[in-house]
């Protein structure tokens, strides 16, 4: 006779705890048949020790600690399905007993007080998510790419001056990079990590784009504010960025676009205010996506013609704080514009012409109803 089939596996219990007050090991204690939890959420407690009671539950997959006043945690050895950890908002300054939780796919340890980046996490081999925004690191190991199972990695807000060479070769999987608000002067090469889809590199002090690849699926870059003085020709290649949505690179020093920017077929933002533009490239004009466009506060006195191309598609175009003096009579046929912005330029109304136009822009815009955006002289 064929053996008894296995009872099916209870489903995992969630304990919250969350705000609960008074003495939290004696809350968990209470509860009965802790073998059946598999998630503990006990933030926002002030807590500053985790309650020994915690280590009793070992069937825990995930664990919420975060918004407390833990200076350390313990060994989770007693923990060993442990996937999540969430200790962020406390007053760690090490993650030593990272190593202790090998089969962790998830760590999240944002605003906390670490200096230096925690090399036990390196160990995690299956770590799929790895936060730690808003910290003091200073240095990334070379060892990082050792998370060859790392999805998204959040650095963003430290005091990072650069990352070592080839330190990124080894996160073929990773698909969202945050690097913005530290003080990064120079970057390993991009070119293995094929499946990024979104990196952000705003609010740095690079003075060079990094070495890129073929990146099939990204689709969102920023690198706003840093000291970028050139889009290197022959970069931004479509064949080699086919997903390319959203381009930032505002709050520079560039003085020109190259063409292939213009090519990009699933272009759709572009944001380039604040540099030293005087033209964009013709390109540009003949993309069929377009629908953002930021050019304020740079050096155009003027915009051509050709800019009618985009009037089926333009929803935004903000040429604030420019050289202007007047407006492109073609901007009367833009209706999918929503939102439009000219203030600081030094557009003659006394033209009858371009007042003509003025006017006729703004109408056109503002009879888009509430969701419009126009911003005049």
């Amino acid at each position: 006779a064929p053996a008894p089939a296995s009872p099916p596996a209870a489903e995992g219990k969630r304990m919250e705890l969350s705000e609960a007050g008074g003495d939290i090991g004696a809350a968990i204690a209470r509860h009965k048949k802790p073998e059946e939890y598999t998630a503990l959420d006990i933030s926002k407690n002030g807590l500053t020790a985790l309650p020994e009671a915690a280590l009793g539950l070992r069937g825990l997959t995930e664990l919420n600690v975060s918004e407390n006043k833990l200076p350390s945690l313990p060994d989770l050895g007693a923990l060993p399905r442990l996937q999540e950890i969430d200790v962020s908002d406390n007053a760690l300054d090490t993650i030593a007993w990272a190593a202790s939780a090998p089969a962790c796919t998830k760590l999240l340890a944002f605003k906390c007080s670490l200096k230096e980046f925690p090399a036990t996490c390196c160990q995690l081999k299956d770590l799929d998510e790895l936060n730690l925004f808003n910290n003091a690191i200073l240095k990334v190991p070379v060892e990082i790419g050792q998370l060859t199972s790392l999805r998204e990695l959040n650095l963003a807000s430290n005091k990072i001056m650069q990352l070592p060479a080839g330190s990124l070769d080894g996160l073929t999987q990773l698909r969202r990079l945050a690097l913005y608000w530290n003080r990064i002067v120079r970057l390993p090469s991009f070119a293995k990590l094929a499946d990024l889809e979104e990196l952000q590199m705003n609010s740095n002090n690079l003075m060079e784009l990094p070495e890129f690849g073929t990146h099939p699926v990204l689709n969102d870059i920023n690198f706003q504010k840093n000291n970028l003085t050139a889009i290197p020709d022959g970069v931004f290649l479509p064949e080699r960025f086919p997903a390319l949505a959203a381009v930032e690179f505002g709050s520079n020093g560039i003085a020109a676009v190259p063409p292939e920017l213009g090519r990009l077929p699933a272009l759709t933002k572009l944001s380039l205010a604040e540099n030293k533009l005087t033209e964009l490239p013709a390109t540009l004009y003949q993309s069929k996506t377009l629908t953002f466009l930021n050019i304020a506060s740079n050096h155009f006195q003027s915009l051509p013609p050709v800019l009618g191309s985009l009037k089926g598609t333009l929803v935004t175009l903000f040429m604030a704080d420019n050289r202007m003096t007047g407006l492109p009579p073609c901007l009367v046929e833009f209706g999918s514009l929503l939102r439009f912005s000219v203030k600081g330029n030094p557009i003659n109304l006394d033209n009858a012409e371009v007042k003509e136009t003025y006017d006729k822009v703004q109408q056109l815009v503002k009879s888009k109803g509430p969701e419009h955006k126009f911003m005049g002289l």
